[in-house]
Parts: C-alpha cells; structure tokens; sequence
C-alpha cells in the first residue's frame, strides 16, 4: 500500500495490484521448477524460498505455500532480505 502513497518502506500489507503481481510471480516460480530445461541442467526439485520478514513478503510465501506444490517447502526469513533496493530500482 505503501508504493501506491509513494512511501518507501513500513511494513504494510500488500495491495491490489500486489497481490495480482504475487500470483504472477508464484506461478512463474511453479512452472520454472516443472520445466524441462531446469531436469535437463540437472536442478530438479524445488526452489528453497528466501524472504524477508515483512507482512508483505509474508503474504507472498503464503500464496506460494498454498496454491503450489511442494506445501512443505523451505522457507528462509531473513530480515537482512528487508528493503533490499528500496528505492533503488524506480524507474526501470
């Protein structure tokens, strides 16, 4: 909700558009460890998640751990993983 304001930061909750954003990114994230290209490379299995640890990177690896298989994946939440970027990539 925040980057609808245009705040950086704070731990809110995601927003529409975040929320539709996540669906696409845990999709993409399902599909890439079922794809053949990644079997053929030898890296089959599943993505070991690693998030941070605020309410709106909570939000995601909740989609990702209900919708998608395996529903007992690692997760790591790091709170070094917080605000990464901010700010930092605007604009591309």
């Amino acid at each position: 909700l925040n980057d609808e304001r245009g705040v950086l930061g704070g731990d809110t909750p995601l927003s529409r558009a975040g929320l539709v954003y996540s669906e696409a990114v845990c999709a993409f994230v399902a599909a890439r460890e079922r794809s053949s290209e990644l079997r053929e490379r030898g890296c089959a299995g599943h993505a070991i998640v690693m998030t941070g640890t605020l309410r709106r990177y909570d939000q995601l690896t909740q989609i990702l751990l209900s919708k998608y298989e395996p529903k007992d994946r690692t997760v790591l939440r790091l709170q070094r993983l917080n605000e990464l970027c901010a700010g930092q990539l605007d604009s591309l």
